[in-house]
């Protein structure tokens, strides 16, 4: 599966050293998106239980 997704630099820094990529506030480009990063971070350990990583949110992505 090939994912498209929109980071910053330090993102493809990440991946490269640790090869995935984990999602944190600070990595969000825009300061006004953290309430809905948060508020999707929620519902989703609601519906799939806790994430690998206690401060880690989800990153968006598309898949093709």
């Amino acid at each position: 599966m090939i994912l498209w997704t929109i980071q910053k630099e330090e993102a493809w820094d990440q991946l490269q050293e640790r090869g995935y990529l984990v999602a944190t506030i600070d990595n969000i480009m825009e300061e006004s998106w953290i309430s809905a990063y948060r508020w999707m971070a929620d519902q989703m350990k609601i519906r799939l239980g806790s994430p690998p990583e206690v401060h880690c949110l989800p990153i968006w992505a598309w898949s093709q």
